[in-house]
């Protein structure tokens, strides 16, 4: 009668696990790698605006990096459950 739904789809999985992995690994390393860019630019006076740009795109692919580690986990929770 209140049988929870069996899927296919939930648990964790070597896809899942790999894709935790990239993810964190693209975070962490994108993410410091713009840090430092910003942190040696802002040292010299004038700065370098391809350091800015190529700061910003570290970040973005650091918070892809986020957007996929948190679609991993959630994958692998299963579908969320809006019971009472």
């Amino acid at each position: 009668m209140n049988e929870p739904q069996q899927s296919g789809e939930s648990g964790w999985t070597a896809a899942k696990v790999a894709g935790l992995i990239v993810g964190l690994l693209l975070m962490v390393g994108f993410g410091a790698c713009g840090l430092f860019g910003l942190a040696i630019n802002f040292s010299y006076s004038p700065g370098d605006p391809a350091v800015y740009g190529l700061s910003l795109a570290g970040f973005a692919i650091a918070t892809g990096g986020f957007f996929l580690a948190r679609k991993m986990v959630r994958l692998a929770r299963g579908p969320a459950r809006n019971d009472p």
